[in-house]
């Protein structure tokens, strides 16, 4: 079980609708309660793999909604804004700088993928998936997948 630790949440309802608005995006159910229930914050355990690989990360924060920048949904979109793909939308961080995104259109809807800052497309070329890497097909399923390090793998 995953414990959320330094969240700024609870958060109103309503409030996630106005944002829902303001950014033109309609959240995933799974997320969007994550979202009003914790509003970002520290998972323990952090620690996820790519879909079907070995290799991963970890979480270093969710963003929240708040008038906070450091880690707020806002700012992560207005930093990332024209570098990743137009239908993936920032949730959290890695300690590196990569980001975990959550698909708020087209077939994918719904899941998350990591995408990595070092494979970035050079500036002026659009952002596609050559950078991107998919997680987990729903939100509750990547938080289920969260875990500990493990210690023969070495797997972070």
């Amino acid at each position: 079980m995953v414990e959320i630790v330094e969240s700024k949440g609870p958060i109103d309802e309503f409030v996630v609708s106005i944002c829902e608005m303001e950014w033109e995006v309609r959240l995933p159910r799974d997320y969007r309660a994550f979202l009003i229930k914790h509003n970002g914050g520290l998972p323990k355990p952090d620690v996820f793999e790519f879909k079907g690989q070995q290799a991963g990360s970890s979480v270093n924060r969710f963003f929240h909604i708040g008038l906070e920048k450091n880690y707020s949904i806002t700012e992560q979109r207005k930093v990332y804004k024209g570098r990743i793909p137009n239908d993936l939308f920032p949730i959290a961080c890695d300690p590196f700088g990569n980001l975990i995104c959550i698909a708020t259109r087209g077939k994918q809807y719904g899941a998350l993928f990591f995408w990595d800052h070092e494979w970035e497309a050079e500036c002026g070329i659009d952002p596609d998936y050559s950078n991107v890497t998919p997680i987990a097909d729903t939100f509750n399923e990547f938080l289920e997948g969260l875990h500990e390090i493990d210690d023969d793998t070495g797997i972070e």
